[in-house]
């Protein structure tokens, strides 16, 4: 399908967005993230099969949202929310700084620690993220009230799962597929945190002229 890129619906301008979220920047030069700064990567919404945090079972836990940090500046997500077709469905929890160019894996709070790679961090919401089979918007909020990167999935069909993601990692114009169709990906069903080939994501964002970030 094609990509729903995080369009800001007739967002403030940039003077007006900075002033509005100037007052939360935090000590130390790491403020919020600010809005449009996040790309949706990919969706796992069917986690059949991943086993994402290693518990040895593959449940509701294992959901995911992998997001691109596309800033210029390090920021944190505190106090952001996460959103479903208009329902609030948590807040992120957490005191960390990201570097531009970090891949964050966003998940619950029951899921176990995770194994990523460098470049990829986790990032946690204090309830599930019980994405939809039937497909669905999902938006993550700033402090701010403000949005900070949005996408939307269709319906899971039946027969294996896959994840959905952009045919080109970190790219907010690129369309949405379904990752076992993209020819990197080699028929895999997913790539939480990596690369859709399975490599580091910074292996793969070097290679596009992107940055990739640390904490």
């Amino acid at each position: 399908m094609a990509g729903c890129v995080p369009s800001l619906d007739t967002p403030a301008p940039l003077g007006i967005r900075a002033k509005a979220e100037a007052g939360l920047t935090a000590a130390g030069g790491c403020g919020p993230a600010l809005t449009g700064e996040v790309v949706v990567n990919e969706i796992a919404v069917r986690p059949g099969g991943l086993d994402l945090d290693g518990d040895g079972k593959s449940n509701g836990r294992d959901e995911a949202v992998e997001l691109y940090l596309d800033a210029s500046a390090p920021v944190h997500f505190r106090n952001a929310e996460f959103w479903i077709d208009s329902d609030r469905r948590g807040r992120v929890v957490g005191e960390a700084c990201f570097e531009p160019g970090s891949v964050l894996v966003l998940v619950g709070p029951t899921t176990a620690p995770l194994h990523l790679p460098p470049g990829s961090f986790e990032l946690r919401l204090d309830h599930a993220l019980q994405l939809p089979d039937s497909g669905g918007e999902l938006e993550l909020v700033g402090p701010a009230g403000t949005a900070l990167g949005r996408a939307a999935w269709d319906a899971e069909p039946d027969g294996p799962p896959s994840s959905r993601v952009r045919t080109l990692d970190g790219d907010r114009d690129a369309v949405w597929v379904r990752h076992a169709d993209v020819p990197a990906a080699k028929g895999a069903p997913w790539s939480i945190g990596h690369c859709v080939n399975g490599g580091p994501p910074c292996a793969c964002f070097a290679g596009q002229g992107m940055a990739c970030g640390g904490r």
